[in-house]
């Protein structure tokens, strides 16, 4: 029994302690905006990478602390290589030096050169002791963070909002609330953009949707130029009270944006007015959440894995190997193709039902196609594009425009549904969230305004658009709705821009 207890003691505890502190620590980093479905899962991948490299280790070392030992070390450049790589570009050293022609060699000879010497020398119990001892403090640490986060309300703070006085919204009567439809193409540039800028004409959409009775915003920019921030500024009815001009948007800022949409007024506001809340967009509203997996989650597998060694390799030079050594992350961005097209398929033709039907309730839909935005998966007849490597995520002006060509039948569709008679109302916003974007210019070479140039189009089933005006921007949007159907006497604010950087 008492050599049972000794080997307990004795165990390398910190190999467990080591991925369960880097896991806590990314949470710190991006505090309740992980969900345990991921968080959790990645504790379990990396404690059975710890346990896989702990076997080997104990196999060829014939001892548990010393193959424990060398676990950790190696655990620790896994973990930690993005910051370290990080902290030696701010050195500025010779560039071969920083090269992972250079690195990779030298970590590979470092934990070989660690093997030998554990090897051969005795037993390191005190080290072992001494990792377990030092990974303990840092989760004691991680532990108070957290407890200081809460106590702070970060949670709360990571609804851009918070920062911001609410918006009081008066009630309507009954009869006069309609469905409304807001529906969002993204990366949709407005057709002078696309004429000053893509050398394309696009006027025959404008034409489409005034003969189909909508008001089209010519003149409209949108407030904010990345997606989640730019509708859940929508949403709320005002800019964010909190310095953005200028910044460049980390991952925790995008989960934060995201999760200022899932909190954003006007779908908590309609569902108090009786509305029924149809979600067929990318992300989670207040009651409905979205109907594949949130877009932007895709920034937390980044997150809990990006600054890994193995994060960085796929990053920064994977996109470098032959093809054929590319040939199985590139099958994933086909099966991921696939995806993004049934995504946009099949909430396109969920926009399309609810815009052909109307039923007791009034009703908000909430609709966004991940089009005609990259990544450039179809033609312009809507056809399964055969993708090249080089293509993938890059910037195309042609299979934009291939896109967006594709998009304008979609919208035609949606057009012609949205001129149906039925009983109550109807309010109808056709926009983009923003407009053709180029963020991966150097700042002093991106042109402000194309950011911005977005589609912004609006149907009123009684006609009556004296309520707005060519350079409407989103966040106006929603207090004319609320001031023409809800006597709401909102004031507009002034159209500004804010421009961000990914």
């Amino acid at each position: 029994m008492l050599e049972k207890a000794s080997t307990m003691k004795k165990f390398p505890w910190h190999i467990f302690l080591l991925p369960i502190f880097f896991v806590w620590h990314i949470l710190n980093d991006h505090f309740a905006l992980i969900p345990f479905s991921y968080w959790g899962r990645f504790v379990l991948y990396f404690i059975a990478l710890a346990l896989f490299f702990f076997l080997i280790g104990k196999l060829l070392l014939k001892n548990m602390v010393k193959a424990g030992c060398w676990c950790t070390g190696f655990l620790i450049i896994f973990f930690f290589w993005g910051s370290a790589h990080d902290f030696l570009k701010s050195l500025h050293p010779i560039s071969f030096i920083l090269s992972y022609k250079f690195l990779l060699p030298l970590i590979l000879i470092l934990l070989i050169t660690f093997f030998v010497v554990l090897r051969k020398k005795s037993i390191p119990y005190r080290m072992s002791g001494f990792l377990t001892l030092l990974f303990s403090l840092f989760l004691l640490i991680e532990a108070s963070t957290s407890i200081y986060k809460f106590i702070n309300k970060e949670h709360l703070k990571n609804d851009l909002a918070y920062y911001s006085a609410p918006v009081s919204i008066t009630k309507a009567a009954d009869s006069q609330k309609p469905d409304i439809f807001f529906i969002v193409f993204d990366e949709y540039a407005s057709t002078p953009a696309l004429k000053k800028y893509l050398s394309y004409d696009n006027s025959a959409l404008d034409s489409l949707l005034l003969k189909k009775n909508f008001f089209v915003a010519t003149n409209s920019k949108s407030n904010y130029d990345i997606t989640p921030v730019s509708i859940a500024s929508t949403f709320n009815l005002q800019y964010f009270n909190v310095p953005l001009e200028g910044i460049k948007s980390t991952r925790a800022d995008l989960l934060k944006y995201q999760q200022s949409l899932k909190k954003s007024l006007i779908p908590q506001f309609l569902t108090k007015e009786g509305y029924t809340i149809i979600n067929h967009g990318i992300c989670d509203l207040p009651y409905a959440p979205a109907p594949h997996e949130p877009y932007f989650n895709r920034f937390i597998n980044g997150a809990l894995y990006g600054e890994t060694l193995w994060g960085r390799i796929r990053k920064e030079i994977a996109w470098n190997l032959p093809a054929g050594i590319w040939d199985w992350s590139f099958m994933e961005t086909g099966e991921k193709q696939d995806d993004g097209i049934e995504i946009n398929s099949t909430n396109f033709n969920a926009i399309l039902k609810e815009l052909q039907s109307q039923s007791e309730k009034p009703k908000f839909v909430y609709g966004h196609l991940m089009l005609p935005h990259t990544p450039y998966y179809v033609d312009k007849f809507g056809k399964k594009r055969k993708l090249s490597i080089l293509d993938i995520g890059l910037f195309n002006d042609s299979l934009y425009i291939d896109q967006l060509i594709y998009t304008n039948t979609l919208l035609n569709s949606l057009a012609q549904a949205g001129n149906m008679n039925f009983p109550r109302p109807r309010v109808i916003i056709l926009e983009g969230d923003h407009g053709n974007r180029r963020l991966n210019l150097p700042k002093n070479l991106i042109a402000r305004d194309r950011q911005f140039m977005n589609l912004n189009s609006y149907y009123f089933s009684d006609k009556d658009y004296t309520s707005l005006y060519k350079s409407i921007s989103p966040v106006n949007s929603f207090r004319v709705v609320l001031n023409k159907y809800f006597h709401a006497e909102l004031p507009l604010l002034k159209d500004s821009t804010i421009l961000l950087l990914e």
